[in-house]
Formats: structure tokens, C-alpha cells, sequence
């Protein structure tokens, strides 16, 4: 049903559909007010949610902060934390700078207690 094609490159991803600056170009030349990313790829990069932005197009998916801090699991399990744990539950865990074999060992025992 689409009435426009626009081509993006050849058939090597890096260098047509995941070629951040040819989806903004072509965005733009097709007089396009947003960009749905589909699925992986771009839609879990934040430097193409943030690209997408300030090229004053609308990027169809979480904004670019949403997507660092779920990519970076200890973020998202902090936010967790902080926002939601009584909604979603966590499991137990360590996250801190000490990551000596003694720290490990202590916050370990400290984790198993909970389940005995």
C-alpha cells in the first residue's frame, strides 16, 4: 500500500537500515514527521533515540535516558529499586564498587541468609 520507496543503501545492514544518518536523511526528505525503529537494532540504541530528536523528528519508542538505563542492567535494577520495588520484585543482589573476594564472599552469605 505505500505509494514511496526510498533506497537506503545496499543489503549490508551497516550501511543502509542501521545507517542512522541515512534514516534521518531520508526522513527528512520524505517530509516524515517521526521514525518507528521496528524492533532491536536502532530501537535499543540511544544515540540514534537522541539523533532522532534533535533533528526535530519524532522517534516512536522510549525516550533515549529510558534506553540507557534498561540496557545497563545494574541502572535498571537500581531504578528498579528506588521506583518500583514493591510493584516489581528483585532478586537479591551486590552492586557496589567493592568487588574484593572478601566483600563477595560477605555479601554472598549476607544473600543466602534470606533464603534459608
Amino acid at each position: 500500500m505505500a505509494d514511496e520507496a526510498y533506497h537506503i543503501g545496499p543489503s549490508v545492514a551497516s550501511e543502509s537500515y542501521l545507517s542512522s544518518d541515512k534514516l534521518i536523511e531520508v526522513a527528512k526528505r520524505s517530509g516524515a514527521d517521526a521514525i518507528h525503529p521496528g524492533y532491536g537494532f536502532l530501537s535499543e540504541n540511544p544515540d540514534f533515540a537522541d539523533r532522532v530528536h534533535k533533528s526535530n523528528i519524532i522517534f516512536i519508542g522510549p525516550n533515549p535516558e529510558s534506553i540507557r538505563t534498561i540496557g545497563d542492567k545494574m541502572a535498571a535494577k537500581l531504578f528498579i529499586k528506588e521506583y518500583l520495588n514493591s510493584i516489581i520484585p528483585l532478586i537479591p543482589g551486590y552492586h557496589g564498587e567493592d568487588q574484593s573476594i572478601e566483600r563477595l564472599e560477605s555479601e554472598a552469605k549476607k544473600i543466602g541468609r534470606l533464603f534459608l
